[in-house]
């Protein structure tokens, strides 16, 4: 709760949390634990551009789900922008709008 502005604020179970998480020593947390309070953490301060480099990597499909569902629904509702990093190609095709490949240390467009 320490890391969160106004924890009361926060719908940790939108990733799949109870309401205790907030009492737990950051150390108890797993890998895909803290990732995942890390991007509620991000989240809580309403920002305009979210930027994400593997967001799930650490996380079991079914939170990876959560996650990609969250993120999509702040867009949606804050009508904010989102840079989502992902060496997944199923998951860029149904997070994101545009999509960009690095190749050859060039950055295009892929179609």
């Amino acid at each position: 709760a320490e890391h969160f502005r106004d924890p009361a604020a926060v719908d940790v179970t939108a990733l799949g949390f109870e309401r205790d998480v907030m009492t737990w020593r950051v150390g108890r947390l797993s890998t895909g634990e803290k990732q995942r309070l890390s991007i509620l953490r991000s989240l809580a301060v309403s920002p305009q551009v979210i930027l994400l480099d593997e967001p799930t990597a650490s996380v079991d499909d079914r939170n990876a789900a959560r996650i990609e569902a969250l993120i999509l629904t702040q867009r949606q509702q804050r009508n904010c922008s989102v840079m989502w990093v992902t060496h997944d190609p199923d998951q860029a095709g149904h997070v994101a709008s545009r999509h960009f490949e690095i190749s050859n240390r060039t950055l295009a467009e892929a179609l």
